[in-house]
């Protein structure tokens, strides 16, 4: 049987333009030098999933100094019940009691993703800012679950940044606008890896 060319050469471009469409976009964001850097880190990978290290482990948050001078809530998005979410903090500095400030997310199955949100509530923040959702992740149209319901120049819908501190743990920080350090809202998760 004879093959089509111009058959073969749309199927490859289909797939190959499918596989684009689903690829993670995750962007290296470096530390400033000019400014101080509470991550402990050089780069911040912009976009980057958090999945579960170990099913037989808890994970666990640990709440770093808030440097946000606007009152927000962080949540874990359930990642069995859509639209599900489990409340982990507001980020008041004067509730803030240090970094060994623990919380216990509990056991999840081995790569499960963990999507976190946080939304400004405080009063005195503009309307551009109070009230809009920010997920983790990338945050694709039609393929995430989730999408952040404000838009930058620079990173689309993406809003948090995390870095990698050892095998199971790493950062994870938002940024309620630009330009940004992704330190509005920052904490330590234990038991998990970076999916980029």
């Amino acid at each position: 049987m004879k093959k089509n060319p111009g058959k073969v050469f749309s199927m490859l471009l289909f797939i190959t333009t499918f596989y684009i469409a689903i690829s993670a976009e995750v962007t290296r964001f470096g530390h400033n030098p000019n400014y101080s850097n509470p991550w402990g880190c050089d780069t911040i990978l912009i976009g980057a999933e958090v999945t579960v290290a170990d099913s037989t482990k808890d994970v666990y948050i640990r709440w770093k100094k808030p440097y946000s001078q606007l009152v927000g809530e962080l949540v874990l998005m359930d990642p069995f019940i859509e639209d599900s979410a489990r409340f982990i903090f507001h980020n008041l500095p004067e509730r803030f009691s240090g970094e060994d400030t623990l919380i216990n997310l509990g056991k999840f199955p081995v790569e499960t993703p963990l999507v976190f949100r946080y939304t400004v509530v405080d009063t005195n923040a503009g309307a551009q800012i109070r009230g809009k959702k920010l997920f983790s992740g990338q945050n694709r149209d039609s393929i995430d679950p989730y999408i952040s319901e404000r838009k930058s120049l620079q990173y689309g819908h993406r809003w948090a940044g995390v870095c990698e501190i050892s095998t199971d743990k790493v950062i994870v920080g938002f940024s309620e606008s630009y330009p940004v350090g992704f330190f509005s809202v920052l904490f330590e998760v234990d038991g998990v890896n970076i999916r980029q």
